[in-house]
Protein backbone atom coordinates (compact mmCIF):
# COMPACT_ATOMS: atom_id res chain seq x y z
CA UNK A 1 0.00 0.00 0.00
CA UNK A 2 1.33 3.62 -0.54
CA UNK A 3 3.08 5.11 2.04
CA UNK A 4 2.83 9.05 2.04
CA UNK A 5 4.24 11.78 4.46
CA UNK A 6 1.89 13.82 6.24
CA UNK A 7 1.42 17.69 5.79
CA UNK A 8 -0.45 20.61 6.48
CA UNK A 9 -3.27 22.17 3.33
CA UNK A 10 -1.00 24.08 0.79
CA UNK A 11 -0.77 27.76 1.89
CA UNK A 12 -3.83 29.87 0.34
CA UNK A 13 -6.08 27.02 0.20
CA UNK A 14 -7.70 26.84 3.21
CA UNK A 15 -10.94 26.38 1.82
CA UNK A 16 -9.76 22.44 1.12
CA UNK A 17 -9.92 22.34 4.85
CA UNK A 18 -13.58 22.17 4.84
CA UNK A 19 -14.22 19.45 2.72
CA UNK A 20 -13.14 15.70 4.10
CA UNK A 21 -10.95 15.03 1.94
CA UNK A 22 -7.41 14.71 1.81
CA UNK A 23 -5.14 15.75 -0.67
CA UNK A 24 -2.10 13.95 -3.02
CA UNK A 25 -0.40 15.66 -5.70
CA UNK A 26 -1.11 15.19 -9.53
CA UNK A 27 1.09 12.44 -10.43
CA UNK A 28 0.59 10.83 -7.12
CA UNK A 29 -3.31 10.67 -8.15
CA UNK A 30 -2.45 9.16 -11.56
CA UNK A 31 -1.58 6.44 -9.95
CA UNK A 32 -3.73 5.20 -7.84
CA UNK A 33 -6.41 6.42 -10.65
CA UNK A 34 -4.44 3.90 -12.62
CA UNK A 35 -4.58 0.81 -10.51
CA UNK A 36 -7.85 1.52 -9.73
CA UNK A 37 -9.97 2.92 -12.65
CA UNK A 38 -13.26 2.08 -11.42
CA UNK A 39 -14.61 2.34 -7.81
CA UNK A 40 -18.50 1.81 -6.70
CA UNK A 41 -19.57 0.92 -10.58
CA UNK A 42 -18.23 4.12 -11.20
CA UNK A 43 -14.90 5.58 -13.49
CA UNK A 44 -12.93 7.26 -10.87
CA UNK A 45 -12.15 10.81 -12.02
CA UNK A 46 -9.79 14.18 -10.27
CA UNK A 47 -13.38 15.28 -9.66
CA UNK A 48 -14.96 11.96 -8.18
CA UNK A 49 -11.47 11.18 -6.13
CA UNK A 50 -10.84 7.81 -4.63
CA UNK A 51 -12.35 6.53 -1.71
CA UNK A 52 -9.39 5.05 0.73
CA UNK A 53 -8.84 4.67 4.19
CA UNK A 54 -6.07 6.21 6.00
CA UNK A 55 -3.54 4.21 8.28
CA UNK A 56 -6.31 1.12 8.31
CA UNK A 57 -8.41 3.60 10.40
CA UNK A 58 -11.00 6.28 8.61
CA UNK A 59 -12.28 6.67 5.28
CA UNK A 60 -11.35 9.32 3.27
CA UNK A 61 -12.32 10.66 -0.59
CA UNK A 62 -8.49 11.17 -1.87
CA UNK A 63 -8.10 13.89 -4.25
CA UNK A 64 -5.11 15.72 -6.53
CA UNK A 65 -4.03 18.79 -5.77
CA UNK A 66 -1.32 20.86 -7.56
CA UNK A 67 0.34 22.48 -4.36
CA UNK A 68 0.81 19.23 -2.83
CA UNK A 69 4.22 17.42 -3.30
CA UNK A 70 4.48 14.42 -4.68
CA UNK A 71 5.07 12.01 -1.93
CA UNK A 72 2.89 13.62 0.45
CA UNK A 73 -1.06 13.62 1.48
CA UNK A 74 -2.02 16.92 2.98
CA UNK A 75 -4.68 16.90 5.75
CA UNK A 76 -6.51 19.25 7.94
CA UNK A 77 -6.25 19.77 11.68
CA UNK A 78 -9.23 17.93 12.83
CA UNK A 79 -8.21 15.26 10.32
CA UNK A 80 -4.46 15.09 11.67
CA UNK A 81 -6.13 15.24 15.38
CA UNK A 82 -8.58 12.34 14.40
CA UNK A 83 -5.60 9.93 13.37
CA UNK A 84 -3.13 11.16 15.97
CA UNK A 85 -0.80 12.16 13.21
CA UNK A 86 2.23 14.78 13.59
CA UNK A 87 3.57 16.64 10.69
CA UNK A 88 5.81 14.37 9.00
CA UNK A 89 4.54 11.17 10.10
CA UNK A 90 3.88 7.89 7.51
CA UNK A 91 0.51 8.10 6.13
CA UNK A 92 -0.74 4.11 4.78
CA UNK A 93 -3.03 5.01 1.77
CA UNK A 94 -5.12 1.91 1.01
CA UNK A 95 -7.56 1.95 -1.70
CA UNK A 96 -11.13 0.54 -0.58
CA UNK A 97 -12.94 -1.89 -2.40
CA UNK A 98 -16.17 -0.57 -2.92
CA UNK A 99 -19.54 -2.46 -3.72
CA UNK A 100 -21.71 -1.22 -7.18
CA UNK A 101 -23.39 1.39 -4.90
CA UNK A 102 -26.98 0.08 -4.36
CA UNK A 103 -27.55 1.89 -1.24
CA UNK A 104 -27.81 5.80 0.07
CA UNK A 105 -27.48 7.26 3.49
CA UNK A 106 -30.38 7.74 4.69
CA UNK A 107 -30.21 9.63 8.09
CA UNK A 108 -26.82 11.19 9.74
CA UNK A 109 -27.20 12.31 13.46
CA UNK A 110 -24.27 15.24 13.62
CA UNK A 111 -22.95 16.74 16.63
CA UNK A 112 -21.99 20.39 15.92
CA UNK A 113 -19.38 22.57 18.38
CA UNK A 114 -17.34 25.47 17.70
CA UNK A 115 -14.21 25.25 16.50
CA UNK A 116 -13.32 28.98 17.68
CA UNK A 117 -14.67 31.25 20.80
CA UNK A 118 -16.95 33.12 18.81
CA UNK A 119 -19.65 36.01 19.95
CA UNK A 120 -23.00 34.74 21.01
CA UNK A 121 -24.40 32.33 18.20
CA UNK A 122 -27.91 31.43 17.97
CA UNK A 123 -28.99 28.25 17.88
CA UNK A 124 -28.06 26.21 14.49
CA UNK A 125 -31.00 25.48 12.33
CA UNK A 126 -30.63 21.62 11.66
CA UNK A 127 -32.43 21.56 8.26
CA UNK A 128 -29.95 24.04 7.64
CA UNK A 129 -26.96 22.44 8.36
CA UNK A 130 -28.68 19.29 6.75
CA UNK A 131 -28.99 20.84 3.26
CA UNK A 132 -25.37 22.18 3.67
CA UNK A 133 -23.69 18.79 4.57
CA UNK A 134 -25.80 17.38 1.51
CA UNK A 135 -24.51 20.14 -0.83
CA UNK A 136 -21.05 20.39 -0.21
CA UNK A 137 -19.92 16.92 1.28
CA UNK A 138 -21.55 15.37 -2.06
CA UNK A 139 -19.31 12.56 -3.29
CA UNK A 140 -17.10 12.48 -0.22
CA UNK A 141 -17.30 9.51 2.50
CA UNK A 142 -17.25 9.74 6.21
CA UNK A 143 -17.57 7.35 9.41
CA UNK A 144 -19.29 7.65 12.68
CA UNK A 145 -17.03 9.23 15.03
CA UNK A 146 -15.40 11.45 12.46
CA UNK A 147 -15.33 15.16 12.21
CA UNK A 148 -15.37 17.82 9.73
CA UNK A 149 -15.25 21.96 9.54
CA UNK A 150 -18.10 23.80 7.46
CA UNK A 151 -19.10 27.43 7.61
CA UNK A 152 -22.68 28.18 9.50
CA UNK A 153 -23.96 31.48 9.94
CA UNK A 154 -20.70 32.94 9.40
CA UNK A 155 -18.49 31.05 12.15
CA UNK A 156 -16.88 27.96 11.85
CA UNK A 157 -18.01 25.01 13.38
CA UNK A 158 -16.60 21.31 14.12
CA UNK A 159 -19.46 18.67 13.03
CA UNK A 160 -18.75 15.24 14.99
CA UNK A 161 -20.75 12.64 12.93
CA UNK A 162 -22.08 10.53 15.72
CA UNK A 163 -24.38 7.88 14.21
CA UNK A 164 -25.52 6.92 10.09
CA UNK A 165 -27.98 4.93 8.89
CA UNK A 166 -28.26 3.68 5.61
CA UNK A 167 -30.98 2.63 2.75
CA UNK A 168 -30.27 -0.43 0.67
CA UNK A 169 -32.45 0.28 -2.82
CA UNK A 170 -32.23 -2.83 -4.12
CA UNK A 171 -34.73 -4.08 -1.63
CA UNK A 172 -36.81 -1.15 -3.14
CA UNK A 173 -36.32 -1.99 -6.59
CA UNK A 174 -36.81 -5.64 -5.76
CA UNK A 175 -40.57 -4.89 -4.90
CA UNK A 176 -39.20 -6.12 -0.85
CA UNK A 177 -41.75 -4.01 0.42
CA UNK A 178 -39.63 -1.38 1.62
CA UNK A 179 -35.66 -0.27 2.47
CA UNK A 180 -34.40 -2.32 5.06
CA UNK A 181 -31.89 0.26 7.20
CA UNK A 182 -28.84 -0.63 9.14
CA UNK A 183 -26.06 1.10 11.01
CA UNK A 184 -23.01 2.60 9.68
CA UNK A 185 -19.55 1.16 11.68
CA UNK A 186 -16.19 2.61 12.28
CA UNK A 187 -15.22 0.49 8.84
CA UNK A 188 -18.05 1.97 6.59
CA UNK A 189 -17.60 3.97 3.75
CA UNK A 190 -20.82 6.11 3.14
CA UNK A 191 -21.29 8.86 0.61
CA UNK A 192 -22.24 11.93 2.23
CA UNK A 193 -24.43 12.98 -0.94
CA UNK A 194 -27.76 11.78 0.28
CA UNK A 195 -27.64 12.84 4.00
CA UNK A 196 -30.74 13.80 6.02
CA UNK A 197 -29.28 14.59 9.65
CA UNK A 198 -30.13 16.47 12.91
CA UNK A 199 -28.02 19.06 14.54
CA UNK A 200 -27.21 18.04 18.27
CA UNK A 201 -25.17 19.99 20.58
Amino acid sequence: MPTFKCVGLPAGKGKLGLTNRIYVSEADFTKLQAGHPMQGGDAVTAESGLICLANDTAPYTVAPCDAVDDGCVALNMLQRMYLSLAMNDEVEVTVMAIPKRNFVLGAATLELSLLAAAPAVKAFDAPEVARKVKTEFARQVFAPGQNFAIIVDRTQVKVTVRDMAYLDLSSIKGGGGGASEGKGGDDDATGAGGASGGAGG
